[in-house]
């Protein structure tokens, strides 16, 4: 019948939310582009598909205007960006906003390299948002199907 559907779906929902609950205080990666400025840094991992000689980054704050712009590792796979939250005039951003990363990468001869981000941080809650498992990470949540990686 349609209540006891309704039961089992109500069941598997909660069960992401205490499968995911052994997550809180474990460093987690997820596939994602935002995080949260916390104690003057906010840090990204991006993965890049293949040699990069020339790499760019882009902070944007949640307005879109573009705090940050400059050079970042190269190389190929997984890479980190660590921002030290201050903008171009050299200006502290206020902890707890949440930012952007945007990269752009190109090998040698100037071809686009594929890149993909991700957000690294302390796992600190996990709630049910409309049907969906979230786990916050570094202040920020992700879906708990983009956690790609559990250290500790």
């Amino acid at each position: 019948s349609n209540q006891l559907l309704q039961q089992l779906v109500s069941q598997s929902s909660g069960a992401g939310v205490t499968g995911a609950v052994g997550l809180i205080g474990k460093s987690v990666t997820a596939s994602g582009s935002s995080a949260v400025l916390q104690n003057g840094a906010a840090t990204w991992q991006y993965s890049l598909g293949g040699q990069a000689a020339n790499v760019t980054v882009q902070v944007d704050d949640s307005s879109g205007n573009v705090v940050y712009s400059g050079p970042a590792a190269s190389g190929s796979g997984a890479q980190t960006f660590t921002w030290n939250g201050q903008n171009a005039k050299g200006q502290q951003q206020a902890n707890g906003a949440t930012y952007t990363l945007t990269v752009s990468a190109s090998d040698s001869n100037g071809h686009a390299v594929t890149v993909n981000n991700a957000v690294q941080g302390t796992a600190t809650a996990v709630e049910q948002v409309n049907g969906q498992t979230m786990v916050t990470v570094g202040g920020v949540q992700v879906p708990l199907t983009s956690v790609t990686a559990v250290n500790g």
